[in-house]
């Protein structure tokens, strides 16, 4: 809310009435030199303004690029383990058209199919189950004990962050110390009530990846 709280209260009326302007201008007919500067430095204001949004936006999205980012980099490093390297340029298709055919001949040159591929990930230990019907990377037999995980280590950290309570349980020692040196202070237990809420309302996935994956 803080990186978009600009374009909500500011940029958006803006562009509004800049929208509103430029047409009432344009319905007016008139082509003289300084109503055709004003619609042109308009536009550019508009275009602008678009650009701006997608860099903003770009920021807003970056937590969930980062979490892609972990969950690709493990997928990457399973299928390395398997022989399988994706910087292959035969693996992907040139064009969009030629996406299936490209699939199908990649398949067939390097001799294997995606069903023997989510099988060789199964047996690296990532696999795809179903959950309330959403496609999720955890296995379902570990899904309680990583609920089980982010419960307590969330728990851990707001009820007992000042004293680093949440980063023994993690097996990370030196910042559990770190936290209790400092516990005089209010800065741990602000930090650990912080983070306890982000692992409260993190998707278990995300979760996942970030604390069990990673972790092992």
């Amino acid at each position: 809310l803080p990186l978009a709280q600009r374009f909500i209260d500011y940029y958006q009326d803006r562009a509004v009435t800049l929208v509103q302007k430029y047409r009432e201008l344009d319905e007016t007919g008139l082509s003289t030199e300084r109503v055709t500067d004003m619609k042109e430095r308009m536009k550019r204001a508009l275009s602008g303004l678009d650009e701006a949004y997608a860099e903003q936006f770009e920021r807003v999205l970056s937590d969930q690029m980062i979490t892609a980012d972990a969950e690709l980099t493990v997928m990457e490093q399973h299928l390395g383990e398997q022989g399988i390297r994706l910087d292959r340029p035969e693996n992907f298709a040139t064009a969009p058209g030629d996406a299936g055919e490209a699939a199908r001949e990649g398949e067939r040159r390097e001799g294997f199919s995606v069903d023997g591929l989510i099988e060789s990930l199964q047996r690296g230990g990532v696999s795809r189950t179903r959950h309330h019907g959403r496609v999720s990377i955890i296995p379902e037999e570990e899904r309680p004990a990583v609920i089980r995980q982010k419960a307590i280590q969330s728990a851990l950290a707001i009820l007992l962050g000042w004293i680093g309570a949440h980063k023994f349980y993690q097996g990370k020692s030196f910042w559990g110390i770190l936290y209790l040196l400092f516990s005089w202070t209010t800065l741990p237990a602000f930090i650990g009530f912080i983070e306890g809420v982000r692992y409260l309302f993190m998707p278990v996935d995300d979760f996942y990846v970030q604390y069990v994956v990673d972790k092992d």
